[in-house]
């Protein structure tokens, strides 16, 4: 009950169940007459929940990468934003929530990315995963045989290889058929 103009009073919606309600105010004059008012809120304090879609959680990442995340709310979700190491990347405002991340902008190296759901009320929650970048190029190059060498029968092919991150395989292709892939150093292949 309020007796002095501006007339207001705090409701602490938390104390009420999410869904409809009706509001109604009653006003007085000082001979007892009285009239109403009567309005119709949703109480909505439920967070939305948020999910990542891609990348995976560990995953290497180069280039333009995709990001997407889904999200539900018991109301409405009115936004996810995409962030990286917590600025602010893109806000998508209708679902498949998603965004591209030029990811040669950031260092090599482990990166994290969140992605922010919003509800109609301004109601939030975030997930957040790690990445790592990896636009660095590896090294690679023949150890034997050596180039220009004339060779017959069965043949050892030697191949050093390196990178920043680490190497996940090695191939090797004569006139665009493969012999074969080692993804363990030292690389080396026969070939008849």
């Amino acid at each position: 009950s309020d007796s002095a103009a501006p007339y207001s009073f705090a409701w602490n919606t938390t104390t009420a169940i999410n869904g409809a309600h009706t509001l109604r105010t009653t006003a007085r004059d000082a001979a007892g007459n009285s009239a109403y008012a009567q309005i119709s809120v949703t109480v909505d304090n439920a967070a939305p929940s948020v999910a990542w879609t891609a990348p995976a959680s560990g995953a290497f990442v180069a280039g333009t990468a995709g990001l997407s995340a889904s999200a539900n709310d018991n109301l409405s979700v009115a936004s996810v934003a995409f962030a990286v190491d917590g600025t602010t990347l893109v806000t998508d405002a209708s679902a498949p929530y998603s965004a591209s991340w030029n990811s040669a902008t950031a260092s090599d190296g482990p990166h994290t990315l969140s992605a922010t759901a919003r509800d109609m009320v301004g109601n939030t929650a975030s997930t957040q995963i790690s990445v790592t970048v990896d636009n660095a190029a590896p090294t690679v190059s023949f150890v034997s045989p050596a180039s220009g060498a004339t060779v017959s029968g069965t043949v050892s092919v030697q191949v050093n290889a390196g990178d920043n991150l680490g190497i996940a395989s090695v191939s090797v292709s004569v006139d665009g058929a493969s012999p074969g892939t080692d993804n363990t150093s030292p690389y080396s292949f026969t070939w008849d």
